[in-house]
């Protein structure tokens, strides 16, 4: 009975993306593929929908939208297997060129992806790049025949597959980031960005100057307009995307900001932490008040919570 209902529920869902599909846009794709990929079983109810396509469009829709199964013999689900076959096929060449479309400040705005406080998700790209952001988080991505994004806001990881004729640039208001065959981390916090280079280069351009950045160097634009060069371990580079943060000798309070936008709740440290030297993991995954509570005790002391957020005193 349990297996019955939940291919019923499955069915209905099914049939609700097949609807949403045909008017939907860059999220309506970007869920169905997050969707198709939670149980294989969901791939193959869609494939099923796809076989009825046709009839879908002149179909009152029930409240029970799996009674349309009930209804349709096997032999019906036969006639039009090659169609849904096609249809599935189109549906995985669309989900593959949406990551793909093109983008330039020419043309109408790109198609933008974006993470709720504490979510992270990975993008792969048509050209094998992908693109990991962290929580609270905004990339406006580029299409077919341009290798651009921009980074609204927030913090992104990109593992970019080099093309010395084509390379890989990221927009950041009028600064612009290019590939040399890299894995980097850029943040971008109103008007402060930081880039850290965990593999290969990066060639960084801001008003007209450029600076090359190479493995474990990192780049820092304060809010002021100031400009900081600096070294990180490459291994803690991007860290988040892996469930950890990794430190040494890194200011308290550069921690806490990192832990809130990962965990998606705000983090602040008395003034007398501010400053002080940080060197160490802090594993992100698992129940927030429990990581907040790891982090303040390997600093001897105390997270309360307050009314919008956390204090380390």
């Amino acid at each position: 009975m349990d297996c019955e209902i939940a291919n019923r529920d499955r069915w209905n869902a099914a049939i609700d993306w097949r609807l949403r599909l045909r008017r939907g846009g860059a999220d309506e794709w970007a869920q169905f593929a997050h969707w198709l990929e939670e149980n294989p079983a969901n791939a193959a109810a869609y494939e099923q929908v796809a076989m009825l396509d046709d009839e879908l469009d002149g179909v009152a829709i029930p409240p029970n939208r799996a009674e349309l199964f009930e209804s349709n013999p096997r032999t019906h689900l036969r006639k039009w297997r090659q169609i849904g076959a096609l249809m599935v096929i189109a549906a995985v060449v669309a989900l593959t060129t949406f990551f793909a479309q093109p983008w330039s400040q020419d043309l109408a705005p790109g198609i933008e992806l974006a993470t709720k406080a504490g979510e992270q998700r990975a993008v792969s790209l048509a050209d094998g790049s992908s693109i990991v952001l962290n929580g609270s988080s905004r990339v406006r991505l580029s299409g077919a025949g341009a290798r651009q994004a921009e980074l609204i806001s927030g913090e992104a990881l990109f593992r970019i597959r080099h093309n010395a004729s084509r390379p890989f640039l990221v927009g950041l208001g009028d600064d612009r980031i290019q590939d040399l065959g890299t894995v980097f981390n850029v943040i971008r916090d109103r008007d402060a960005i930081g880039v850290q280079v965990a593999e290969g280069a990066v060639s960084y351009s801001r008003r007209g100057q450029g600076i090359q950045l190479r493995e474990g160097q990192t780049f820092e634009v304060l809010a002021g307009g100031d400009a900081l060069v600096g070294h990180r371990a490459p291994s803690a580079i991007g860290s988040w995307s892996g469930g950890q943060l990794i430190y040494e000798g890194v200011p308290v309070a550069e921690v806490a900001r990192d832990l809130s936008r990962t965990l998606g709740t705000k983090i602040s440290v008395s003034p007398e932490l501010a400053l002080q030297a940080f060197t160490g993991t802090i594993k992100t995954r698992g129940p927030r008040e429990q990581v907040i509570a790891d982090f303040s005790s390997t600093l001897a002391r105390h997270a309360r919570k307050t009314e919008d957020g956390w204090l380390i005193r």
